[in-house]
């Protein structure tokens, strides 16, 4: 079964359930933090899938810092943040340390 996304200002995007299902499972992990961290691991999760490289460095991550700080105003330790988030992210098999400050990503959400 598929559904269907509808915009009257966009083209139709039909994903099949399967994929939506097998997406979301991915992400049920959330379910054991609080809203606090999961805010954060979802947002960290935004900017890697806006790098267009399957593999990346700290750096990378480093660059969305800015937009990072504007969503968490209350955080003064961004850097330290991103890398708590990417421990997260790695211990629930969303990326893989490949070694020192680099990162590749499992499977794009």
């Amino acid at each position: 079964m598929s559904y269907a996304s509808f915009d009257y200002n966009s083209i139709i995007i039909i994903i099949e359930k399967e994929l939506v299902n097998k997406k979301w499972a991915r992400m049920i992990f959330l379910n054991n933090y609080n809203s606090s961290i999961r805010g954060w691991t979802s947002d960290v999760l935004k900017c890697i899938n806006k790098i267009s490289k399957e593999e990346f460095v700290i750096k990378d991550i480093y660059e969305f810092k800015n937009y990072l700080q504007r969503l968490h105003p209350n955080n003064k330790h961004i850097e330290a943040k991103i890398r708590q988030q990417l421990q997260i992210l790695r211990n629930n098999n969303l990326i893989e340390f490949t070694s020192k400050g680099v990162y590749k990503i499992k499977s794009r959400m």
